[in-house]
């Protein structure tokens, strides 16, 4: 077993070592953790996005969550579900069809690539009218 592998199936079997662990190489060397933070989130974008909506998902009440191969499918999405506009990397949202505050979980069958004026219209939209 490679040693990536190895670690990371320690860190899946020992998740409270691995904290621990984590937390101390933090504490040692708190700027030099940022710096590693930042490179791995550059290097990783597709994998930080699905860290951090997951993470956003989860504040906000959803309970299910898609797993990262079918992030992968939304994140190659070059389209805006919406309006069939051509998506920018930083122009790029990610819009839940029934909104998570009404219920709605983040799974792939919930969630679309949208742009940022249709995500916003729709919001907008939806407080305009109180539908849900």
């Amino acid at each position: 077993m490679a040693s990536a592998e190895y670690h990371r199936q320690w860190r899946k079997r020992n998740p409270s070592k691995a904290a621990a662990a984590q937390a101390r190489h933090k504490a040692k060397d708190p700027e030099a953790y940022r710096i590693a933070q930042g490179t791995w989130r550059r290097n990783n974008p597709e994998r930080a996005m699905f860290i951090r909506q997951k993470s956003s998902a989860r504040s906000r009440g959803a309970t299910e969550f898609m797993p990262a191969a079918e992030f992968t499918v939304l994140w190659r999405e070059r389209h805006c579900h919406w309006c069939g506009c051509e998506l920018h990397d930083s122009f790029r949202w990610f819009d839940h069809i029934i909104p998570l505050c009404y219920g709605g979980q983040h799974t792939f069958a919930n969630v679309v690539a949208s742009c940022a004026n249709c995500n916003i219209r729709r919001e907008w939209e939806r407080k305009r009218s109180k539908e849900y």
